[in-house]
């Protein structure tokens, strides 16, 4: 998993890094520097709702048997609970609920102290596996 987030030009943008990837888990990192926060000085919302996406998109890949395939969220719900700060790292731990090729899947974040910083859920989709000699072109992997 470590080689396929790698891939990821957002997360390398957004300084995500990968803590843990397995059976339907993950564990996203991210440490809020002056780029992640908004006009008062705090991590900005996108930059917490974009860590959660992460988390969910890659737990779901571990659970497959072909992390190649495409997933992609349909829907993203997250509840702020306080601002993520400056030098802090958050984490988002995500665990896949249910499903096959669509997934349900809950996420916390919370910082450095352990104090929850946002809740999500999201629902997935599990898209085909790619031919790469022809037939089915899914949408890019994430």
């Amino acid at each position: 998993m470590q080689a396929l987030f790698a891939r990821s030009h957002y997360s390398q943008a957004m300084g995500f890094r990968l803590a843990e990837a397995n059976q339907g888990r993950a564990r996203v990192e991210c440490v809020v520097t002056e780029g992640h926060t908004n006009t008062q000085g705090l991590c900005h919302g996108g930059v917490i709702s974009g860590l959660i996406d992460m988390a969910v998109g890659v737990a779901a890949k571990s659970m497959l048997d072909d992390p190649q395939r495409p997933v992609a969220t349909v829907s993203l719900t997250v509840n702020y609970q306080r601002p993520g700060e400056l030098d802090r790292t958050l984490t988002a731990e995500a665990t896949i609920q249910s499903g096959r090729r669509t997934l349900s899947a809950a996420v916390t974040v919370r910082d450095d102290r352990g104090q929850s910083i946002a809740v999500g859920l999201a629902t997935l989709k599990v898209g085909r596996a790619h031919h790469p000699a022809g037939g089915s072109h899914p949408a890019p992997v994430r």
